[in-house]
This record gives C-alpha cells, structure tokens and sequence, in this order.
C-alpha cells in the first residue's frame, strides 16, 4: 500500500514540474511551451518582441531623454530573445546553444548559432545558475509560429509556439 502512495505522490509531483503548455506574456506577447526535455539542470525561453512593441518601447525611451524616436535600428519584422540557464559557466556559453525558427507548416525560416560569450550568473538560496541571451532578428513570420532552442553541448531541445498578442 505504501508503494503505491509513494507511486502516486510521486506522479503527482512530476507531473506538476512540467512547464509543457505554460504560456508567459512578455509586453502583451504571448508565448506557449511545446517541448521541453525535463532537464531540471537546465532551462531555455524565448521572449518576442513585435514591431509595434518595439517602437513603443522607443518612443518612450526617447521621450524620457528629451530626444526623438529613432525607429531605423528596429528590425523590420521584429525579433525574439532566446534565454538559456543551464548550472556551468561553460553550458550557458551561447556558443553551444542554436535557435530554430519554424512557420506553422514546418519550414525552417531561420537558424541562428550562438557566440562565444561569457553568461551571468545568479544565486538563489545558495543554489548558482548561470544565464546568457541570445537576439536573434527574425525572418518575415506572422504569429503563430513555432521557436526551438537547441543545446549541442546537452544534446536537448526546448520548443515554443510564438502567439502574439492577445
């Protein structure tokens, strides 16, 4: 009997630290997960970033300084921000992560290898995760649209499903 508690308990609590089919709003974007490995060292994300949020973002940059919206640096078609944790230094080095842009029928629009960097790093309860970004400026794609970041060095992939605004 105690088997099957422990069993169940156990379920439960797997079940529960999978963030397949979460979604997260980054400036009213909206992003869902549709693949993640469990790697529980590691961890990746991606954030969209859309013209109009873009420019808005700008427009009030600028307006804070006293100076006029400069819009010609803003991608045309927008970009993401693709985050890596992992618990090295050397596995948050973006030069073994790739990020794949997928459009709904499932061609690859675009395929960005990371550089060489050096990640960041935070501690939290004693616990030490190391962090790095990537941009990544995106092709001619409409929400929705599929992202999966790649690790070389783990040899995992995390998937994502880009909606846009609400």
């Amino acid at each position: 009997m105690n088997k099957i508690v422990v069993g169940l308990i156990l379920s439960f609590v797997l079940v529960g630290c999978s963030n397949l089919g979460t979604t997260r709003a980054v400036n009213g974007n909206i992003v869902q997960n549709i693949e993640d490995p469990n790697d529980f060292g590691s961890i990746a994300y991606v954030d969209y970033y859309d013209v109009d949020t873009l420019r808005a973002i700008e427009k009030n940059k600028a307006e804070l300084a006293f100076e006029e919206p400069d819009y010609s640096k803003i991608p045309v078609n927008g970009y993401l921000l693709a985050h890596v944790k992992a618990p090295t230094i050397e596995s948050a080095d973006t030069k073994w992560w790739k990020t794949v842009v997928v459009d709904e029928a499932g061609n690859v629009l675009a395929k960005k290898q990371g550089s060489a960097s050096v990640a960041s790093y935070e501690t939290t309860n004693g616990i030490t995760v190391w962090k790095n970004s990537m941009l990544v400026v995106l092709p001619e794609v409409q929400p929705p649209f599929n992202v999966y970041i790649v690790s070389d060095l783990l040899n995992k992939r995390w998937g994502y499903k880009v909606l846009g605004k609400n």
